[in-house]
């Protein structure tokens, strides 16, 4: 996913709720205990969140440069962060 896919970075998009924790109650199958503090409450964040990669040179937002959007579950007692691929949970539109 290129940035000018986002649409104008000022106006932020909020996710369907109710889509994102049906996906997550499907796909997460093991323990939804924090492995950091044990706690089982997690918030599912209603903004997507975005992951560059790395090239070595100095970070410019614009261009040809690639995103990877990524929904974010925080955990409610310590802030362990899980992120799950926005795109693959059905959340946005998009190739990988």
């Amino acid at each position: 996913m290129r940035l000018s896919e986002l649409g104008d970075i000022k106006q932020r998009s909020k996710i369907d709720l109710a889509r994102a924790t049906g996906w997550l109650n499907q796909n997460w199958k093991g323990t939804q205990k924090c492995p950091i503090c044990t706690n089982t409450k997690w918030n599912v964040s209603d903004e997507l969140v975005v992951v560059t990669f790395y090239t070595g040179r100095a970070l410019s937002i614009g261009g040809q440069q690639e995103l990877l959007p990524f929904m974010m579950v925080t955990c409610d007692t310590c802030g362990h962060t899980l992120l799950f691929d926005a795109i693959k949970a059905g959340l946005v539109q998009g190739q990988r």
